[in-house]
């Protein structure tokens, strides 16, 4: 889980303000958001299943206003650069 956190520290999303904090009058309501993660393991590989399934889990947990792309196979580079960009 250590290195999940790692890896999606450098997240993005569609918009940058979240509803359902402190005075936004709608506890529960909070706008779609993206979020990328990538691993160092090949596409159908354990680790990329794993990954699949936390991604459906998350739409579904979240009626759909979370999502996850998904960068198997160092498509966004290796974990050095990953490390870098995180700790930089």
């Amino acid at each position: 889980m250590a290195m999940f956190a790692a890896f999606t520290a450098g997240c993005s999303s569609k918009d940058a303000d979240v509803g359902g904090g402190a005075g936004s009058g709608d506890a529960g309501e909070f706008k779609e958001r993206t979020f990328k993660i990538g691993h160092i393991r090949p596409e159908n590989s354990d680790a990329d299943n794993n990954v699949k399934f936390f991604k459906e889990e998350l739409s579904k947990n979240s009626d759909g206003k979370m999502n996850l792309e998904i960068y198997p196979a160092s498509q966004l580079g290796g974990i050095i650069q990953w490390f870098r960009s995180v700790f930089l």
